[in-house]
């Protein structure tokens, strides 16, 4: 099943926590954490006998402000790790790779072995 909103997962060592809608705040707070990035304009001013003064300004601008995180397209993932840049992906279901039937076939055969009883509890009283 497609997700109607773009997913934000915020990787860390302990957790990973989907976003999948949200208030401007959290928007906020995304851009926040992306971080930001310096934006250079140039500018030319020609004075009134043709003389000409050249300057550079240095701006600090987000890297993603908020309505570019709120306008992601559907099933678009945006994932933040520590030690990386923001990531903009797709991810596709597991259910979609070409060895799906032995990902699910695996699957079932760690959840039967998960739905048995720890090897000490065998045979203790009910």
């Amino acid at each position: 099943m497609a997700h109607r909103f773009a997913t934000v997962i915020i990787r860390s060592v302990q957790c990973s926590q989907p976003v999948r809608s949200g208030t401007a705040s959290r928007y906020h707070d995304l851009t926040t954490l992306i971080g930001e990035r310096d934006e250079i304009t140039d500018s030319t001013t020609v004075g009134d006998h043709g003389s000409r003064s050249a300057q550079r300004s240095i701006r600090r601008v987000p890297i993603m402000p908020p309505d570019v995180i709120r306008t992601l397209p559907f099933d678009t993932d945006l994932i933040l790790l520590r030690a990386a840049p923001p990531i903009v992906t797709r991810l596709r279901p597991w259910t979609s790779r070409p060895d799906a039937k032995t990902l699910r076939d695996q699957r079932t055969e760690i959840e039967t072995v998960l739905q048995q009883p720890p090897p000490e509890a065998t045979g203790a009283p009910k």
